[in-house]
């Protein structure tokens, strides 16, 4: 009887939790996409909803060399993009225009066209990016994305060089998850 009690809580566990999205499964509801942080390392940490929504998630503290702790940093912001006329060239220069101006350089630029572009929307540009700040080299990954429905789509991510190569991995399979939702 034990034995078919547990049998039974098994099927049961199984049954009602195939299917059902895990925690890492995120939700960009006001941007109608879905995503996947790579562990349980990243956290959101910050969520505010409004004419620009943004969702900020950051990831445990990394040691790198000497010793200091790096935190990178997943920004996501939305925002109605209806003026740009799915014009997603026009809405990625001005939203990289505050960026440039405090010194922001652009290293290299993928289109949908590119064969290694990493997202599956096709109206969108990406950059790698390079800055400094307090003496420390940063890599910045700059997303920039008009969907259907005429959200905007603004993705940052931010890492020290020094640990950029350890960790490119886990923004990469971020971008790659995103996906717009049905």
């Amino acid at each position: 009887m034990r034995k078919m009690n547990f049998i039974l809580t098994l099927l049961y566990i199984s049954i009602f939790s195939y299917g059902q999205s895990s925690k890492l499964d995120i939700s960009i509801k006001e941007a109608n996409m879905l995503l996947y942080m790579p562990n349980y390392s990243w956290k959101l940490v910050d969520y505010q909803k409004g004419n620009l929504t943004q969702y900020i998630f950051k990831r445990e503290s990394i040691n790198n060399k000497s010793g200091s702790d790096i935190i990178p940093a997943i920004m996501i912001y939305i925002d109605d993009a209806r003026e740009y006329k799915q014009d997603i060239t026009t809405y990625s220069m001005w939203k990289q225009k505050p960026f440039m101006e405090k010194g922001v350089k652009v290293d290299k630029i993928l289109t949908w066209n590119d064969i290694d572009y990493p997202l599956s929307y096709t109206n969108s540009l990406f950059y790698k990016c390079h800055y400094t700040a307090d003496n420390i080299e940063h890599i910045l990954y700059m997303i920039h994305i008009i969907n259907k429905r005429n959200k905007g789509i603004q993705i940052y991510m931010d890492i020290t060089k020094d640990v950029d190569e350890q960790y490119i991995g886990e923004f990469m399979a971020v971008l790659k998850s995103i996906k717009e939702q049905k």
